[in-house]
């Protein structure tokens, strides 16, 4: 009896995975303040390959591409082993545009990246919108499914575009700017994030399951890759393949609800009916207004 127990404990704790992949949205993303788009792309590519990390998600946005440089860092992306996944063509929210508009922008997106050898069978909607109603969301769901795609769903939801908006509007004004400050100030906002979307998984689903961490390919997250994975592995977390995190047994399954927005982990949630606190409070513009002023970046 003995020996159960034991075995019985070892496996609960086995259970807690910490295990979590990155995954980067609005690729190509244009010249910005403190990178231009063709650095950027070189610079994560090079911290990456530095901290081996082996394989992360871009999810892209052709539209956006307007030049052949454009289309270089994509292909650059892929060559260094990273997948690359539909984000629609310019970006389209399932929530404001047709039923008709919105697979038509899916379907250019992938005859778009099969041409130029591309594709990963993954796609994410924009803004993490599904639609604005349960029957379009039904709907787009099995549109997108009959095309091939796996969900690319998220499970650490934050607010890293509005914390490169801050920093992108000090860099204009010619703030000079306490870069260690402004470190401390994305890795410690985010990883709230992830302990409380961890946490809140263990709540609903019993276990810590296999996160997707959603980042945008900005000046803010080049800058500060590196650190963060530091920290995460610091934490105990092991960076994952994106296609061993969808494989998650629980998470994979597509919850059948309205909201989205925040999330898999918070969209499984709602399913079960956790009757609890569902957002991190770090996506608040004003939250992070404050903490902005607080780390004494400026």
């Amino acid at each position: 009896m003995k020996k159960i127990l034991t075995l019985i404990i070892i496996c609960s704790n086995i259970t807690y995975a910490k295990e979590i992949s990155i995954s980067f949205d609005d690729a190509p993303m244009r010249s910005m303040a403190f990178y231009s788009g063709g650095q950027r792309t070189i610079q994560l590519i090079k911290t990456l390959k530095e901290k081996n990390v082996d394989e992360v998600i871009f999810y892209v946005n052709p539209g956006k591409i307007k030049k052949p440089e454009d289309l270089k860092r994509l292909q650059l992306y892929h060559k260094a082993g990273h997948l690359i996944g539909n984000h629609t063509f310019n970006h389209l929210s399932a929530s404001k545009s047709s039923t008709k508009d919105f697979i038509d922008s899916v379907i250019k997106t992938d005859q778009f990246l099969k041409k130029n050898k591309l594709l990963s069978p993954y796609f994410r909607y924009p803004y993490l919108k599904r639609g604005e109603t349960i029957q379009k969301i039904r709907k787009l769901k099995k549109s997108i499914s009959k095309l091939g795609y796996i969900d690319g769903y998220v499970t650490i939801d934050n607010y890293d575009w509005y914390m490169n908006h801050l920093f992108q509007k000090s860099l204009k004004k010619g703030i000079k700017l306490n870069l260690n400050n402004l470190k401390r100030f994305y890795v410690e906002s985010l990883m709230k994030s992830v302990t409380f979307y961890d946490e809140l998984a263990q709540k609903v689903l019993k276990r810590s399951p296999r996160h997707v961490l959603l980042l945008h390919e900005n000046d803010i997250s080049t800058l500060f890759i590196g650190d963060l994975i530091d920290e995460l592995r610091t934490k105990g977390w092991k960076i994952i393949a994106p296609g061993v995190s969808y494989e998650d047994p629980d998470l994979s399954m597509y919850p059948d609800v309205f909201k989205h927005g925040q999330g898999r982990v918070v969209s499984k949630a709602l399913e079960l009916g956790y009757p609890g606190r569902i957002s991190s409070g770090y996506e608040n513009e004003k939250v992070l207004d404050s903490l902005y002023s607080k780390y004494e970046i400026e």
